[in-house]
C-alpha cells in the first residue's frame, strides 16, 4: 500500500516538491494558505486537496511543510485546525519541515510538537525548484532514528544525497555553515568574472576552467555563463541563512570576519537588486560595484 503524503505550502518550491512525490506513486494531499495555488496544482497534477492541516495529519503518515520560518510551521501545527487537531486515539504522524530555520527554533519547535504526537524531523533540502522536481535535492536530516526512518521513503524520492545529521538542530546546523562557504565562493566567482571580463577574458572560458578545478557549485555554475541564466534560488533565502550563520559563530563567541563581510556584501546586492531577485544577477550588480570609487576611511 502507497504511502500517503501531505504537502503544506505550494510556492514555487513547494509545488515542485508535491510534483515529484506524485509522480513517485505517493497517494498525494496538498494545502496552502491561499486556494489559488492549491486550484493550480490540482489542474496538473493527480492529487487530493486538504481542507486544513488538520485533515493532512488525520488521512497522512507523513506531512512535509515547504514553509517560510519557523512561526509559520508552528502554526500550522498547533494553530487552529492545525496538525496536532488530527491526531486522535494515539495516531502520530511525522512533520518533515522542509523550511529554513535555525537550530535553536528547530529544537524548540520539536520538543513543543512531541506531546501532541507529532514527530518533527528537520530537512533544510539544498537545490533549485528543478532539484525537487527531478529528485536531485541534497538534503541534510535531523531527528531521531525512528522518526527519520519513517520520513526516508519520502526523503528518498526527493534526494540524490540523504544524510542523517544526528538530532534536531544539526541539519540546520550544517546548512546555515555551508552556505556561507557558498556565498563567499560565489563572491569570488563573481569578482573574478568581472575582471577576467575588463581584461578581455571570456567569461565562458573561466567558467569552465573552474569547473574543471572543481571550485564552481552546481548551483551557481550558471552564473559563470556569458550571459547568466537564473540559478533558482533569490537573494533573500541565502541573506537570510547567512543571518544564522553568523547568530552560531556569535553563540559560541567566535569574530567570523570574512562571514561578517560575506553577508555585508549580499546584503548590499539584495538591497540593490530586491531580495526577490536571482542569485545570477550577483554579476549584474557587482560589476559597476567594483568600478564605484571607495570610501575614504
Amino acid at each position: 500500500m502507497a504511502m500517503t503524503v501531505g504537502c503544506i505550502g505550494l510556492g514555487v518550491f513547494g509545488a515542485r516538491v508535491a510534483t515529484r512525490l506524485g509522480r513517485e506513486g505517493f497517494g498525494l494531499l496538498v494545502h496552502d494558505i491561499h486556494v489559488e495555488p492549491v486550484r493550480y496544482f490540482l489542474l496538473k497534477n493527480t492529487a487530493d486537496m486538504g481542507e486544513s492541516p488538520r485533515m493532512l495529519a488525520a488521512l497522512c503518515d507523513v506531512v512535509i511543510t515547504v514553509l517560510p520560518d519557523a512561526a509559520a510551521t508552528r502554526k500550522v501545527a498547533l494553530g487552529k485546525l492545525g496538525m496536532a487537531e488530527g491526531l486522535t486515539n494515539g495516531k502520530t504522524c511525522v512533520l518533515l519541515d522542509l523550511g529554513t530555520t535555525s537550530a535553536p527554533e528547530a529544537r524548540a519547535l520539536a520538543a513543543d510538537l512531541a506531546p501532541h504526537g507529532i514527530k518533527y524531523v528537520e530537512a533544510p533540502a539544498r537545490g533549485s525548484p528543478a532539484d525537487a522536481r527531478e529528485g536531485r535535492l541534497i538534503i541534510p536530516v535531523g531527528g531521531d532514528a525512528d522518526s527519520v526512518a519513517r520520513a526516508t521513503p519520502v526523503l528518498r524520492a526527493l534526494g540524490e544525497s540523504v544524510t542523517h545529521t544526528g538530532d534536531v538542530g544539526a541539519a540546520h546546523l550544517i546548512s546555515a555553515l555551508v552556505e556561507q562557504v557558498r556565498a563567499a565562493s560565489a563572491l569570488a566567482l563573481a569578482e573574478a568574472l568581472a575582471v577576467g571580463k575588463a581584461a578581455g577574458v571570456a567569461p565562458d572560458a573561466l567558467g569552465e576552467w573552474c569547473r574543471m578545478e572543481g571550485l564552481v557549485a552546481p548551483a551557481f555554475e550558471r552564473l559563470a555563463r556569458e550571459n547568466p541564466v537564473d540559478t533558482g534560488h533569490a537573494l533573500d533565502t541565502l541573506t537570510h541563512n547567512l543571518g544564522l550563520m553568523a547568530s552560531v559563530a556569535t553563540e559560541h563567541g567566535l569574530d567570523p570576519r570574512l562571514g561578517v563581510l560575506v553577508a555585508r556584501m549580499w546584503g548590499e546586492a539584495q538591497a540593490a537588486l530586491g531580495p526577490q531577485r536571482d542569485m545570477a544577477e550577483l554579476r549584474r550588480w557587482l560589476e559597476p560595484a567594483l568600478r564605484a570609487p571607495r570610501a575614504e576611511t
